[in-house]
């Protein structure tokens, strides 16, 4: 009986070749745009996802009024004095590190390198995110001032197939920096990609000169990122940081907004938020979004 209606299939293919080829490659378009759509959509549902404690992990955001040329007036960035805040004052905080993102020059074996994803970093970053080592401890690598961790392709492109643990780069004006750790290269489903980490405590040399930058609220070209202790309800942090709100911003009442001027932000809720720079995180909820209810 099969056999009959493959014979049938195949003559009403032969006496209708045009249109059956039309159906046949319509069918393979659309097969094929399905399957697109879905890789793309779970690509976009997989960012940060690899973090152990991914559940746990939020960013921090700040209202900034007027300031809406990415569309939204809350932005990825806070100030230095919000973390030693919940350091001191919010125990269900079990992790919490700043960064701060600058374009710089590095030099290797008399050769400039032009960096854009140049970061300090405090050491507790290393901790709440997964990154893996290849090279170094990550619980010490940035432990000291002007230390600096590599990913594998930076290593490579500066050291070659040289073992780089314990050279040293020159990296801004002359500033010397000990290679301390390398790591796999940032995988591309991440919210935060760098090429370089240094020491945050190296700031504290670098701008010993600056005054207030460690406590003024409205200093903030920090990026700050958070791990909540496992099973603490994320709603009870958020009245803690409406407190802060009201306490660092009490002079600047208009960035009072919805009772808030910081917020926390999921590293798996809002995708395509923008960053400090004004530009997007790299992923777009909209379409996401839009493909998704293309069922």
């Amino acid at each position: 009986m099969f056999r009959g209606y493959l014979k049938s299939i195949l003559r009403n293919l032969s006496r209708h070749r045009f249109h059956s080829a039309i159906n046949i490659l319509g069918l393979a378009v659309g097969m094929a745009g399905a399957l697109l759509i879905f890789l793309y959509v779970k690509y976009e549902r997989s960012y940060d996802r690899y973090h152990a404690h991914a559940e746990d992990l939020y960013r921090i955001v700040m209202h900034q009024p007027g300031n809406s040329a990415s569309g939204t007036e809350w932005w990825v960035v806070s100030p230095y004095i919000l973390a030693e805040t919940l350091r001191r004052e919010a125990p269900e905080v079990v992790g919490v590190a700043r960064v701060l993102r600058q374009e710089t020059v590095v030099q290797s074996n008399n050769r400039p390198f032009v960096e854009k994803k140049f970061y300090f970093a405090d050491p507790e970053l290393l901790r709440i995110f997964n990154f893996p080592f290849i090279q170094g401890d990550a619980r010490t690598a940035l432990a000291n001032p002007f230390s600096v961790v590599l990913t594998k392709t930076t290593a490579e492109k500066y050291f070659g197939p040289e073992n780089p643990i314990g050279r040293t780069v020159t990296i801004g004006e002359n500033q010397l920096y000990q290679v301390t750790g390398v790591m796999q290269d940032v995988p591309g489903n991440s919210h935060f990609s760098f090429d370089l980490l240094a020491s945050f405590d190296t700031l504290h040399t670098l701008w010993q000169n600056r005054s207030d930058w460690k406590t003024n609220w409205f200093n903030n070209p920090f990026k700050t990122h958070l791990q909540l202790r496992a099973g603490y309800d994320p709603r009870v942090f958020d009245e803690k940081l409406r407190r802060y709100s009201f306490k660092g911003f009490a002079d600047e009442t208009a960035y009072i907004v919805n009772e808030t001027a910081v917020k926390r932000m999921g590293l798996k809720d809002p995708i395509g938020q923008p960053s400090a720079s004004g530009k997007s995180m790299g992923r777009s909820s909209e379409w996401s979004r839009t493909f998704t209810s293309l069922r």
